[in-house]
C-alpha cells in the first residue's frame, strides 16, 4: 500500500474522531442547557440543585436529576416541590413565581385522603416550618449516574468549552486543509498505469458460438424461417449477421449474453404494441432495420417469427416453393474461436488507465 493512501486513511480516522468528540460536546451542551432550565428531555423533566441543603444525603451543589413520578411517597424520599407559601392557599397558582426545590420527605399527614409533607433539608439543622400539599409535588427525584453528571458540568465550564469545542474544531479545520492540499497536488500529477489483465473482443460469431444451448436452438429456428423467402441470403460481419432478398434489408441479427435482437426493416410506430419494439430510427447503423425485439423467451420467439412475416409481406418478399437446406455447427470452443480470429485478444500494452478517468489507448 502507498503511503499517500495510508497516511490519508489516517487523517480520515483522526478526522472523524474529532468529529465525533464536537458532536458530543454540543449534545452535552444542548442538553445541559435544558437541564439549567428545569425542561423537558426525553420524555423526562431535569433540574440542578442550587444549593449545598441536601449534601449530607448525597445531593451535591450543580448535581443534576429528573423528576420520576411517584403515588406513593414515604419518610425519606428525596422530592422535587414548588416551593411557595406566598402561593399555597391562592385559587390560582402562578408556577413561574415559585422555584423549585429538593429537599428530604421527615412526614407524611394524610386526612382524609389528602396527603401533606413535613420536609427537610438533609444539611440543615430545621425543617421547612410546613407541610406542603401533594397538589405541589412533581414527583421523587433520582440523581443522573455520575458519568453523565461529569459530562454535563464539564461542558459547562470555560476550559470544557476550550477542550470540547474549540480545540477540537481548529484540528477539524487544519486536517481539512491538508487534505485539500494533499488532493490538489495530485490532480496535477499525471498518474498512468499498465493494466494487467487480458481483454477479450468476441464477434458476433464468438457470441453465438458462446451462448447457451436454449438460445442457439432460438437462433436456429429463426434462421430457418428467414431461409424460407426466395433470394434471401445472410452476411455474417464482425458485429451482426444480416438477412437481405436480393439488395433490401429484410433482418438483422444480434446476441448479447442471453439475449438475441432481431433488428427488422419495419416502421416501428406501425407495429402493435404486444411486440414491444424498441424504435431505433435514430441510430444511423439501424437506419434500415428500425425495429428492435429482444428475444429472451419462448413467447418472444412466437412474436419474432410473426414478424418475420410481417416484414416479408409489407416488402413483397415471397417463399420458396422448395425448402433450402442448410447445416451450422454451434460447437466451437473459446480456444478454437481465438485461433481462428473470432475471438480478438487485446495485448497488455495496448492501453493504459488513468486514475479516476477513462482509457486511454497507447499511441507508440
Amino acid at each position: 500500500m502507498k503511503k499517500s493512501n495510508i497516511g490519508r486513511r489516517v487523517v480520515k480516522g483522526i478526522g472523524n474522531g474529532i468529529f465525533a468528540l464536537v458532536l458530543l460536546f454540543c449534545l452535552a451542551l444542548s442538553v445541559s442547557f435544558l437541564l439549567l432550565d428545569g425542561n423537558t428531555f426525553l420524555g423526562k423533566r431535569f433540574g440542578v440543585i442550587q444549593s449545598e441543603s441536601m449534601t449530607a444525603s448525597g445531593y451535591l451543589k450543580n448535581d443534576i436529576v429528573y423528576i420520576q413520578d411517584a403515588s406513593l411517597i414515604e419518610v425519606g424520599d428525596v422530592i422535587v416541590f414548588y416551593w411557595a407559601p406566598d402561593q399555597y392557599e391562592a385559587v390560582d397558582f402562578d408556577e413561574k413565581k415559585a422555584s423549585l426545590w429538593v429537599h428530604e420527605v421527615v412526614a407524611v399527614k394524610n386526612e382524609n385522603g389528602s396527603f401533606s409533607y413535613l420536609t427537610k433539608g438533609s444539611s440543615n439543622e430545621t425543617d421547612d416550618g410546613l407541610y406542603i400539599s401533594s397538589r405541589f409535588v412533581l414527583g421523587k427525584a433520582v440523581l443522573l449516574p455520575a458519568f453523565f453528571q461529569r459530562i454535563f458540568q464539564f461542558a459547562l465550564t470555560p476550559l470544557g468549552l476550550s477542550v470540547l469545542l474549540v480545540m477540537p474544531c481548529c484540528l477539524l479545520l487544519g486536517l481539512l486543509s491538508w487534505e485539500l492540499i494533499v488532493l490538489l497536488k495530485e490532480k496535477e500529477e499525471v498518474h498512468l498505469e499498465i493494466k494487467s489483465e487480458v481483454r477479450y473482443k468476441k464477434s458476433f460469431f464468438a457470441r453465438l458460438m458462446l451462448a447457451e444451448a436454449d438460445i442457439k436452438e432460438r437462433y436456429l429456428k429463426l434462421k430457418k424461417t428467414l431461409l424460407t423467402y426466395r433470394n434471401c441470403h445472410d452476411r455474417i460481419s464482425w458485429k451482426f449477421e444480416t438477412y437481405r432478398i436480393g439488395r433490401k434489408p429484410f433482418v438483422r441479427i444480434d446476441v448479447r449474453g442471453k439475449t438475441i435482437r432481431l433488428y427488422f426493416a419495419l416502421n416501428p410506430e406501425q407495429m402493435e404494441g404486444k411486440y414491444a419494439v424498441i424504435d431505433q430510427s435514430n441510430r444511423r447503423t439501424f437506419a434500415s432495420f428500425p425495429s428492435l425485439l429482444k428475444v429472451k423467451s419462448d413467447r418472444a420467439l412466437r412474436y419474432a417469427l410473426e414478424l418475420i412475416d410481417q416484414t416479408a409481406e409489407a416488402n413483397g418478399f415471397v417463399k420458396r416453393k422448395i425448402k433450402r437446406e442448410f447445416s451450422v455447427s454451434l460447437d466451437w470452443t473459446f480456444e478454437e474461436l481465438l485461433t481462428q480470429g473470432y475471438i480478438k485478444e487485446e495485448r497488455k500494452d495496448d492501453f493504459f488507465i488513468r486514475k479516476g478517468g477513462k482509457p486511454i489507448e497507447n499511441r507508440n
